[in-house]
């Protein structure tokens, strides 16, 4: 299960870049907070900028720890992956526009028949179990996702003997997927609520660095996810969780009100002289409490941090998929609730 969750984090971390690709900012939607006007400037420059990029590479560094109370490591992984992605300009600027009422359902077509891409990730480590040695490749091209055979083992799923590649065509299911992402309204939020969230965030410029002979502006976003989450109540989870979900409200409602995030925050790299976003790190630490589970001293700790360099900004690039690829109708999956 550990190296499951592991891979998945991985993947998570990996289409990051997805968000860079399908930027949609532009300057009267630049929130600068309490930056001055002269970093401000630098956002609105980047948002400018970002908005016309519609593919580039990337490479990334992923680092996963969990452990109890600092005294059993249930994982420690470490990962380094890289790739190229890219979507149709077209598509994404009808994602962008927002063609249902937040977009959502725009932005998760984009993903499912938009994307080029060709992604991979050597990921290592250890949890009490066993050891983790995988190597990832997802690639993406018209619709169709495909996966090699040591990711597809790591996720649990079985291979045809002889068969190294498996993929899933979206083509036809994206009605399907935006049934099963089911987004939907889940009603106002309270006053107090609503103005944690407008107070959760901060955003800094730091000290400028250098990335490979760029001199770029470093701006930090934080977030303090304590605020928010110490207004949660067990109304607020029955309200979101599913069917199957109603007999866990109360433990999750107890692990909510008892995790301490003691950071989250996102650097931004950008371009002094292009404007170009050439980094991204985000750093998350948190610790869940295991007095509610009368476990004292044993507390359950996560930290990870991601670094992600992105370069060759809408540089054409070709994608071919395996000829010997099994493919399977990706709504016949869902069909089967896997």
């Amino acid at each position: 299960m550990l190296r499951k969750i592991t891979l998945l984090i991985a993947l998570v971390a990996l289409l990051i870049p997805v968000a860079g690709v399908q930027a949609s900012s532009t300057d009267d939607t630049v929130n600068c907070r309490d930056l001055v006007e002269t970093d401000c400037q630098i956002l609105r420059e980047n948002a400018r900028v970002m908005d016309d990029v519609y593919g580039m590479h990337f490479d990334m560094l992923l680092d996963l720890s969990v452990n109890l109370g600092g005294l059993v490591d249930l994982l420690q992984a470490g990962g380094a992956g890289g790739g190229k992605i890219a979507v149709d300009p077209a598509a994404a600027d009808a994602a962008a526009a927002g063609e249902s009422e937040d977009g959502s359902d725009a932005f998760i077509a984009l993903l499912a028949t938009s994307m080029t891409g060709e992604v991979s990730l050597n990921l290592t480590g250890e949890t009490p179990e066993d050891d983790i040695d995988t190597h990832f490749i997802l690639l993406m091209k018209d619709g169709v996702f495909v996966l090699n055979e040591g990711a597809m083992e790591t996720l649990g799923g079985r291979m045809v003997p002889g068969i190294e590649w498996i993929g899933y065509d979206a083509r036809g299911a994206v009605d399907e997927l935006l049934a099963e992402v089911g987004a939907e309204d889940d009603g106002a939020t309270s006053p107090e609520m609503e103005e944690a969230n407008a107070n959760a965030m901060s955003l800094a410029r730091l000290a400028d660095e250098e990335i490979m002979g760029t001199p770029v502006a470093v701006l930090e976003t934080n977030v303090d996810i304590n605020s928010l989450l110490s207004l949660i109540t067990l109304e607020d989870v029955l309200a979101i969780a599913e069917p199957d979900e109603v007999q866990y409200a109360d433990l999750m409602t107890l692990i909510v009100q008892n995790t301490d995030v003691r950071d989250l925050s996102v650097r931004q790299y950008i371009g002094l002289e292009d404007h170009y976003t050439h980094r991204i790190e985000f750093s998350m630490d948190l610790t869940i409490s295991g007095e509610f589970m009368e476990m004292e001293g044993m507390d359950f700790e996560l930290a990870m941090t991601v670094v992600i360099d992105l370069s060759a900004f809408n540089e054409p690039f070709e994608v071919a998929l395996p000829e010997d690829v099994m493919l399977i109708p990706l709504e016949m999956l869902l069909g089967m609730g896997l």
